[in-house]
């Protein structure tokens, strides 16, 4: 067979179609968007899985506006109630930083990192021990609140739910907060040191 010849199939000197083959590849490709997805039922969301003193706690990716290391930088604030950790300025707005922890005492806070959320007219801070996981969060897995223990009032928790530690490798039970909730919540009103 001589340069640019076909034989009778219609290959070329490669011993293939790439028409047919491209052929193939458009059909695929419409046949794969006409077929609707595995499942639509499932919902699911990306969270920030975060610890305080042992407990998980997970929280809407979107209501987060950033996560940062414990700056030098936060101020107390005299006669502050107890959760209020102190105040920062990041990029020139000032933020409450508040912590859940039961026991301050003596307990570094350098090695944590701050959870900002984004807030209708003022952001808050939060401090948080550790990052645990940035997970997506299946809600038909989701369950009722049961056995919490932590500073967090009930009230403010949608639920429970398995996900998995990135440091250990092994799963953990993180209490999904609602941050709006949470943010509002009148436990934080009244604590006074």
């Amino acid at each position: 067979m001589k340069s640019g010849e076909k034989n009778g199939k219609g290959q070329g000197k490669l011993g293939f179609n790439p028409r047919d083959i491209l052929e193939k590849m458009r059909k695929d490709y419409w046949e794969g968007l006409a077929k609707p997805p595995a499942d639509e039922s499932i919902v699911t969301f990306l969270a920030l899985a975060f610890e305080i003193e042992g407990q998980v706690y997970a929280v809407r990716v979107e209501t987060v506006r950033e996560v940062i290391k414990v700056p030098p930088w936060i101020s107390k604030v005299p006669r502050s109630p107890r959760h209020l950790l102190g105040i920062m300025n990041l990029r020139g707005q000032i933020i409450p930083v508040l912590h859940m922890r039961t026991d301050t005492a003596g307990r570094p806070i350098d090695r944590g990192r701050i959870v900002v959320f984004k807030n209708e007219g003022q952001d808050i801070g939060l401090y948080a021990d550790r990052i645990v996981a940035l997970p997506d969060i299946n809600c038909a897995e989701i369950q009722k609140p049961h056995g919490i223990a932590g500073p967090v009032p009930e009230e403010i928790i949608e639920g429970q739910v398995e996900i998995p530690d990135e440091h250990s490798g092994r799963s953990k039970i993180a209490s999904i907060l609602n941050a709006a909730a949470f943010l509002q919540c009148p436990a934080f009103e009244f604590r006074e040191s």
